[in-house]
């Protein structure tokens, strides 16, 4: 998952903890299923929208800022980004 994004991240682990609770039968098998199955619907419309609307891409994925360009730490890009070094 090194090339995912915090999207996929977020339902990776919603998908598994839906999954977990069906596996040990703290919820029906049927309905978890259904669950999966809608979660793994959504992120597929919200990936086709962002894929041809940039602006819900962004939204949805974030954007990525250079902090560190040839071994030299950008001050100003840090504390924009809220960061420390």
């Amino acid at each position: 998952m090194g090339g995912a994004t915090v999207f996929d991240v977020i339902l990776g682990i919603i998908v598994g903890l839906v999954a977990s609770r069906a596996i040990t039968g703290n919820a029906p098998l049927l309905p978890a299923s259904g669950a999966i199955a809608v979660l793994v619907g959504l992120h597929w419309s919200f990936s086709a929208i962002a894929v041809r609307w940039r602006v819900f891409g962004k939204l949805i994925k974030g954007t990525s800022e250079v902090i560190i360009s040839d071994g030299q730490i950008d001050l100003d890009r840090l504390r924009e980004e809220h960061m420390s070094e």
